[in-house]
């Protein structure tokens, strides 16, 4: 599976915190969700490793729960 492909499984999972993780991750709400809907076809490797690092900083909403 490519480092694409695995974020967006993982932001698939956590839809209902794109707003969150987007003003972390220093993209828009509008570009993630281009993003997650296969719109944007070279998202850059600098980008993805930020969605990455906060993805795997940020609790999910169940965790928090």
């Amino acid at each position: 599976m490519n480092f694409d492909m695995v974020i967006r499984a993982q932001l698939e999972k956590r839809r209902g915190e794109w707003i969150v993780i987007a003003e972390r991750s220093g993209v828009s709400h509008s570009w993630l969700s281009k993003f997650a809907n296969h719109r944007i076809p070279n998202p850059g490797l600098r980008t993805l490793e930020k969605l990455a690092a906060v993805l795997s900083d940020t609790p999910t909403t169940q965790e928090v729960a």
